[in-house]
């Protein structure tokens, strides 16, 4: 559905520039990586981690999401990510 000023519009527009690179996406997604910075400002519980956060992926209680204040940073140690189970 594509919308153009809150309005459902159904005429379609063909891009020559999808159809070139879309032998490709496969490609690119296997050689990408996040960079994060310094991930101080990533909340570990909080983030969208590629469409949901771990609170929603999890269904943690709201009301237990106020005491989930790590951020990426207080999880890495020497280059990797630990995560207390």
């Amino acid at each position: 559905m594509v919308l153009r000023n809150n309005v459902h519009i159904s005429d379609h527009v063909s891009s020559s520039i999808l159809s070139n690179i879309k032998p490709y996406v496969q490609e690119v997604l296997t050689n990408s990586v996040w960079i994060v910075g310094t991930s101080e400002d990533i909340r570990l519980w909080n983030a969208n981690w590629n469409g949901s956060s771990l609170v929603q992926l999890l269904n943690i209680l709201s009301a237990l999401t106020k005491t989930l204040i790590y951020s990426l940073k207080d999880m890495i140690t020497h280059d990797n990510i630990n995560v207390p189970l």
